[in-house]
């Protein structure tokens, strides 16, 4: 199950970096420290 999740979180993140234009890196930034943080 919480493979399951981690990869849903995974597949997310992506379409969200993808959603951004490559010029909001801040968002990125923000969003990879969350996914550290679930880590």
């Amino acid at each position: 199950q919480n493979l399951t999740l981690d990869k849903n979180k995974g597949i997310q993140t992506v379409n969200l970096l993808k959603n951004h234009s490559k010029n909001d890196i801040r968002k990125r930034a923000i969003i990879i420290q969350l996914l550290k943080k679930v880590k």
